[in-house]
């Protein structure tokens, strides 16, 4: 019984790690997703000049029809980068990304993500809705038990060493790390917890009436 629980624990610490190894990764990419979004559809800068930027709304005002400028501010990105959400005159919503000069460099459906814009989906929710959220949760949780259980081994292990003699570099660096690494971990997991439990709280049957 000891071997399968053993077993079954080492597979659980494998998937957990994969889904956190893609955390990692994704959220690393999110800490730049603002520039990153700006330079994979244009690397090209001019001077804001916001007289350009007037007239391009008041070119897509002019389209008639249901034609109109809903909001625009700047994309906090590289500078000089703007995002314009616009009305055409079909009715139709769309997302202009436009430079400093107020030439269209993207113009696409308010609906259609950017990549980074969908790699943000994926490391919140794994394209799974409360699903996803609910596996980073129990990913999570399980995380949080394996840091717990290797803080005390790293200071136990300290305490038999001090009696057993001295131990290899690679013994202490391995020590340091778990003490290191434990202690932003075991704050920044149960935090990760708390926002999950607070968005599934926020997702009840008012906001569910108000999306329908």
């Amino acid at each position: 019984m000891r071997t399968v629980l053993n077993a079954a624990w080492k597979w659980l610490g494998v998937l957990v790690g994969v889904v956190w190894l893609f955390e990692a990764v994704t959220g690393a990419l999110l800490v730049y997703h603002f520039k990153l979004n700006d330079a994979l559809i244009s690397t090209r800068s001019v001077p804001v000049d916001f007289a350009a930027i007037e007239r391009r709304m008041e070119q897509i005002k002019a389209a008639g029809g249901e034609a109109r400028v809903n909001w625009i501010w700047s994309t906090a990105g590289l500078p000089g980068r703007f995002l314009l959400n616009y009305t055409n005159s079909d009715g139709e919503t769309r997302m202009a990304r436009i430079a400093g000069d107020g030439s269209v460099l993207l113009d696409t459906p308010e609906s259609q993500p950017t990549l980074l814009e969908t790699v943000r989906l994926l490391h919140l929710e794994l394209f799974s809705g409360d699903m996803g959220e609910r596996i980073l949760a129990i990913a999570g949780i399980a995380l949080l038990i394996a840091l717990i259980h290797a803080f005390i081994a790293a200071i136990l292990r300290r305490r038999r060493t001090a009696f057993a003699g001295p131990d290899t570099n690679l013994d202490r660096w391995y020590r340091r790390l778990s003490l290191w690494g434990c202690g932003p971990r075991r704050r920044s997991s149960p935090s990760q917890l708390w926002l999950f439990s607070s968005s599934t709280t926020s997702k009840g049957p008012s906001a569910r009436l108000r999306s329908a």
